[in-house]
């Protein structure tokens, strides 16, 4: 569900920025990366203000919901909803 094992394309459509002003809670997020012992980073992604949603849920974007697009080198690698 979260982690899309196609990562060749996130071409779906951001349209345009969304105005946060009317949001109660700003979108807050943070990230820790750590190895993984085996070759890997582990990633902890703390979200606050912000519902994690998949990309191919088709509906539009709305205030509050989103997702994380993890990019190494300036290449996109994944897109997730979760938060390791």
């Amino acid at each position: 569900m979260g982690d899309h094992s196609d990562h060749s394309d996130h071409s779906h459509d951001h349209g345009s920025a969304i105005d946060l002003t009317g949001l109660s809670v700003r979108p807050e997020v943070s990230l820790v990366a750590e190895p993984d012992g085996s070759g890997g980073i582990m990633l902890d992604i703390e979200v606050h203000g912000l519902e994690l949603v998949s990309a191919d849920a088709g509906a539009d974007h709305q205030p509050g919901e989103g997702h994380v697009h993890v990019m190494v080198d300036g290449s996109s690698v994944a897109m997730i909803t979760e938060t390791s």
